[in-house]
């Protein structure tokens, strides 16, 4: 659908002005947030999940083609809605990693009311006060027309947020804060004397490894960053589980954003279902970390059962 002919949005669009970004991502949070979505929903193009598909519970060509259309929220041309849900998924995912949350305007039909296009909205600027939404447009982006607070109607807001068993958005955008003071690989005190602190006792070793040891902790719930690489000194086993780890959080993620949707469907009065099926679940990568665990399972098949989300 052309933006021309998309029908009336309440909410302001607007590109974050640079002062009104106080927490660019950094290298390591960076790397967490491109690398969440890799995996998460098969490539339409892969051979790794061939019985990978999204239908309708109950069977509906009519519905089937207008949530394909509803769904395409990327710059990706979509032909069927199995290609239509990955690619929405892999776009909230990509939102969530940055955010903790992903808010979309529903934008209707002024006449029937009718859903026809989901619209994205600037993070952290649509906030429930109420029974209605506001949308506060900062300073430095304010609109030629001088609002800086737009309401939008709680029946055009759909928000997805972070699961809790991933840490919410509070514990997420916590962890991203964190990630970026994590980024920095060398104390800003070494660059004052042309010792770089080994008059202080300063080790760029121990600095490194214990810097590499926080970043663990602090993506615990994700698991091990792919583009970090292993951890040094531990064992593969530990590799392994965290790696299995990262794929639990993308398969749980993934559901989730699946939930949401069907719960979207019943408050817009769609009778039916959306059922993914052909890749791996949460259900099946915890079993894969149990066998791993009482030693039933080797890490290469562990690895080969849970890779089309790795």
């Amino acid at each position: 659908m052309n933006p021309k002919t998309w029908p009336k949005r309440h909410a302001r669009g607007h590109l974050p002005h640079a002062k009104s970004r106080k927490n660019d991502m950094q290298s390591m949070s960076f790397m967490f947030t491109r690398d969440l979505k890799q995996g998460i929903m098969p490539s339409r193009y892969g051979r790794e999940t061939p019985d990978y598909k999204v239908e309708l519970k109950n069977k509906d060509k009519a519905l089937d083609k207008r949530l394909t259309t509803l769904l395409d929220v990327s710059r990706s041309p979509v032909n069927n809605l199995s290609e239509g849900v990955s690619e929405f998924i892999e776009t909230c995912t990509m939102y969530m990693s940055y955010w903790g949350e992903v808010v979309f305007e529903i934008l209707r039909d002024e006449k029937s009311g009718e859903a026809e296009k989901f619209d994205s909205l600037p993070p952290k600027t649509v906030k429930k006060i109420l029974w209605q939404y506001i949308q506060f447009i900062p300073k430095q982006d304010i609109a030629d027309d001088g609002k800086r607070f737009i309401r939008v109607p709680s029946e055009h807001i759909w928000r997805i947020t972070m699961p809790s068993e991933l840490g919410g958005v509070r514990k997420h955008r916590k962890m991203i804060r964190r990630l970026n003071e994590l980024s920095n690989t060398t104390p800003q005190f070494t660059f004052e004397g042309l010792d770089f602190g080994s008059k202080d006792g300063f080790e760029f070793d121990y600095h490194h490894m214990s810097r590499d040891i926080a970043i663990e902790q602090c993506t615990h719930r994700f698991g091990t960053i792919p583009s970090f690489g292993q951890l040094k000194h531990t064992m593969e086993y530990y590799f392994i589980a965290n790696r299995l780890q990262s794929a639990l959080a993308k398969a749980l993620l993934r559901e989730h954003i699946v939930k949401e949707l069907n719960a979207l469907m019943a408050r817009l009065d769609i009778d039916n279902e959306l059922v993914v099926s052909g890749i791996p679940t949460a259900k099946d990568i915890r079993v894969i970390a149990e066998e791993l665990q009482q030693g039933k399972v080797s890490f290469a098949d562990a690895l080969d059962r849970a890779k089309p989300l790795l």
